[in-house]
């Protein structure tokens, strides 16, 4: 499948987690700590901004798009939760961010069920913004009573009520929400997998496959390896890791003990053949290969197929990236030493120029 083409097919799937997971301008970037999107102010074209009540003049033209509580509520009250709505203050007019948070949060507070019923351009009927009153007291009231970010106090309250982990205990665990997934990759991927859907991952959870050997151990890999660097991005996402972890505190019991992750690698068939030196560059131009170990395991795979989405167009059509990734990072070292910057900073300054065709 086309990278255009997987994105695509993701998107429906749970649209803010897609567009946190593929977006990055640069090897060294850091995941958005916002599960949503940026909650910068951006003009969207009308065509893909819903109407308000009082958005579309003469009223014969109005498509049949109701509220039956006031649009700007709910965009506050959104936003009191670290939701995004395409604003910086609620402004009555429903957009594509807001509606994105809307079903973003049906799905994580009453399921996948309530949030296939409804369709997506649906403002929240009055119950449901009574419980998401609810919602965003219990989440500010957790802020304030454990010191909580409004981020970790709202992925631990949606983590509670997705695994049935008591909340105080989920709390704890994580360390009042600072303490990272602390699994292995395999671990990681195996619970998106069998967990994953209820909280509107389950096109990620479809890519995975699990296969059970006749010694007891249990292979995890991946049918579209493209995927691959989305689920580990995720990772570093604070609500998406903090739901995983209330996942794994529940199903602690149920997880095999011999799980290892099965990569798409092969060492001189469809990767260069020394693997030390592949995870030495890439290392080098800013990606986290976990290591050098000579191993083409999760991370390693992941680092490969971005640095190719990253630096393949920058080369002749038909030419391998592969070829030229020794090339790269002896580039960035070179750099640094003549502009005394790290290796992986010279390395982003370089790809932005090459990108841009700034100077």
């Amino acid at each position: 499948m086309k990278k255009s083409a997987l994105r695509r097919a993701a998107r429906p799937a749970f649209t803010t987690v897609t567009a946190l997971a593929v977006v990055g301008a640069t090897p060294v970037a850091t995941p958005s700590a916002s599960f949503a999107q940026s909650a910068a102010p951006q003009s969207e074209p009308a065509e893909n901004q819903c109407p308000s009540a009082s958005y579309y003049t003469p009223a014969e033209e109005r498509p049949s798009f109701t509220f039956t509580v006031s649009p700007s509520e709910q965009q506050r009250l959104l936003q009191t939760i670290d939701f995004v709505i395409g604003r910086e203050t609620p402004d009555g007019v429903f957009r594509e961010r807001t509606l994105q948070s809307i079903n973003e949060f049906r799905q994580l507070y009453y399921g996948p069920a309530r949030n296939a019923a409804v369709p997506f351009a649906q403002s929240l009927t009055a119950s449901e913004l009574e419980d998401l009153r609810r919602f965003s007291a219990q989440v500010n009231a957790d802020k304030r009573r454990y010191g909580l970010t409004i981020t970790a106090a709202t992925a631990l309250r949606f983590a509670a009520i997705g695994s049935g982990v008591d909340h105080a205990e989920l709390v704890t665990a994580t360390n009042h929400g600072r303490r990272a997934f602390e699994g292995t990759h395999a671990q990681w991927l195996y619970l998106v997998k069998t967990q994953g859907a209820k909280y509107g991952l389950g096109y990620f959870a479809d890519q995975i496959e699990l296969r059970n050997n006749a010694d007891g151990t249990v292979d995890v890999r991946l049918g579209e390896p493209e995927a691959l660097k989305m689920l580990i991005d995720l990772r570093a996402h604070p609500r998406v890791n903090l739901i995983m972890q209330a996942e794994r505190i529940k199903n602690r019991t149920t997880i095999p003990a011999r799980l290892s992750y099965r990569t798409n690698l092969v060492p001189g068939v469809n990767m260069p053949a020394d693997v030390f030196a592949v995870q030495g560059s890439l290392q080098m131009l800013g990606f986290d290969v976990g290591g050098i170990d000579g191993q083409p395991a999760a991370l390693t795979e992941a680092a490969l197929i971005n640095y190719r989405r990253l630096y393949g167009p920058l080369l002749p059509t038909g030419t391998n990236p592969d070829d030229y990734l020794k090339r790269f990072a002896d580039l960035a070292r070179a750099d640094a030493l003549e502009y005394s910057v790290p290796t992986t900073a010279a390395a982003a300054i370089r790809l932005a120029s090459l990108r841009t065709g700034a100077d």
